[in-house]
């Protein structure tokens, strides 16, 4: 699977969060963590818009990052 962009980090803790995008996005479309997008095209025909929320654990205390971009299987 190919990300777009193909890293993600806290812009407030330069964390890389790149890992944990991955792995949310390569999940199950129907999964919890998996947003599909409406009016996209399927997962056959091309790069598919996703976003998945994940933690930043940088700070005083962890927070929730959402991050979007394209995924291409």
């Amino acid at each position: 699977m190919t990300l777009n962009p193909d890293h993600y980090e806290c812009p407030d803790h330069r964390v890389d969060v790149t890992e944990q995008v991955m792995a949310k996005a390569n999940r199950d479309p129907r999964g919890t963590s998996y947003v599909a997008v409406p009016g996209l095209r399927k997962r056959d025909q091309g790069p598919e818009e996703f976003k998945v929320i994940v933690t930043c654990p940088g700070g005083g205390e962890p927070h929730l990052l959402t991050c979007t971009g394209t995924r291409t299987p």
